[in-house]
């Protein structure tokens, strides 16, 4: 492992349906690029923003619309609602173990080329910006377990440089009454949707996102954030 690795900075939706708790039924959204591939809305977060304003802009930018009631947020820290993403974080070697989790996940090309092409629409550096934002990478003062962490596997590091991986923030959110999501989007990222059942949505999704998938809304369930 190198001594210094930089991370892409990225947060993913979990939206129920506005009948939550009569129904509990999540969103799931199959990509405009890869049929068959479902997927809950994700994306980068870019230089200044906050995970919750960047939240709200991918869901604009995805689904059409963000009008949604934030309920909760994995992993949660003090500080992350304030904390600035910076455009990276910078992690070094002596953190390795919080990346053991992350680093078991086994990662298609596939899945990940699917779950990076929104990050990649917010995170496309050229040379003149990227030395500002390696700078603001080691500023990064959100602890390092606020974020979920994984690592690009080899075959594909490379074209991903200087990215090692990617660290996320999940946030658990319902849809308002009266939102309409429109797919119809300047950039569509999904060619359908679904609110279906927890079991049923783990069914439809594969590759390395399905565990993480799993953990976070274990989590939610656990600490009955999700009643279902």
């Amino acid at each position: 492992m190198n001594s210094s690795k930089i991370y892409r900075p990225n947060v993913a939706a979990i939206i129920l349906s506005p009948s939550y708790p009569s129904a509990c039924e999540i969103f799931i959204g199959e990509r405009s690029d890869i049929a068959g591939a479902w997927q809950f809305p994700q994306g980068g977060i870019d230089e200044g923003e906050t995970p919750k304003e960047a939240l709200y802009r991918e869901l604009e930018e995805e689904i059409g619309t963000n009008q949604v009631e934030i309920i909760a947020q994995y992993p949660e820290s003090k500080n992350a609602d304030s904390a600035n993403a910076g455009g990276l974080a910078s992690k070094t070697g002596a953190d390795s173990a919080s990346l053991a989790k992350a680093d078991s996940a086994k990662i298609d090309s596939a899945s990940l080329d699917s779950s990076q092409n929104s990050s990649a629409k917010s995170a496309s550096l050229d040379s003149a910006s990227l030395d500002s934002v390696l700078h603001s990478a080691k500023a990064d003062s959100a602890p390092e377990s606020s974020w979920i962490y994984y690592d690009y596997p080899p075959h594909i590091a490379e074209s991903k440089a200087p990215f090692c991986g990617q660290k996320q923030k999940y946030f658990l959110v319902k849809l308002k009454e009266g939102a309409q999501i429109d797919l119809n989007t300047p950039e569509p990222e999904f060619a359908r949707y679904e609110f279906v059942a927890i079991d049923k949505a783990l069914q439809k999704i594969s590759g390395f996102k399905a565990g993480v998938y799993r953990e976070v809304l274990a989590y939610f369930q656990k600490k009955g954030y999700l009643s279902c």
